[in-house]
Order: structure tokens, then C-alpha cells, then sequence
């Protein structure tokens, strides 16, 4: 397991986003490596709330922290909380 443990750890820092398991003893490591941190969550939440709030005001560009957030980033920011709640899913059983 520690060398699981490793190669989801690499697999992460390479930029993919999960790894294929063969036994159930192995989704706790994937879901520690591969699960969005609550630092990650938070700026999510952040960045969809800028482009929300830009929209409704009619404006053409939203900003988090000096950063433009576009429509991309709104995306990838959806895609990190779906993941999110589909772990919280998975560990509620």
C-alpha cells in the first residue's frame, strides 16, 4: 500500500486526477491523493462566486485576489467541487 500510496502521489503532482483500483482497500490512498483539498474547495467556491456576482452586475471580467477568472476556470472550479461531493458520496457509503 505504501507503494500505492506513492504512485497516487506522483500521479497528482503529473496532473491526473484519479488512478484505476482493483481492490476496495485501495480508495481510501486514491481518494487521499486525488481528493480536492479544502484550500482547493474554497477557492472554487470563490472563483464561481466572482463570475456569479461580475454577471449580475452585467460587468465583463471578474477578479479574485488581482487574478481574472474566466469561463475556464469557472469550469475546472465545477469540476473540483462535483469531484468533491462525489468522494463525500462515496465515503458516506
Amino acid at each position: 500500500l505504501d507503494g500505492l500510496r506513492a504512485e497516487c502521489i506522483q500521479g497528482r503532482g503529473m496532473g491526473f486526477d484519479g488512478k484505476t483500483l482493483i481492490h476496495h482497500a485501495q480508495i481510501t490512498f486514491a481518494h487521499d491523493a486525488f481528493a480536492p483539498s479544502e484550500a482547493e474547495i474554497m477557492l472554487a467556491n470563490r472563483q464561481i462566486a466572482a463570475c456569479k456576482a461580475v454577471k449580475a452586475q452585467c460587468q465583463g471580467v471578474a477578479a479574485l485576489h488581482g487574478k481574472i477568472v474566466e469561463n475556464l476556470h469557472v469550469e475546472t472550479a465545477k469540476a473540483t467541487l462535483a469531484k468533491s461531493d462525489a468522494i463525500k458520496q462515496i465515503e458516506a457509503g
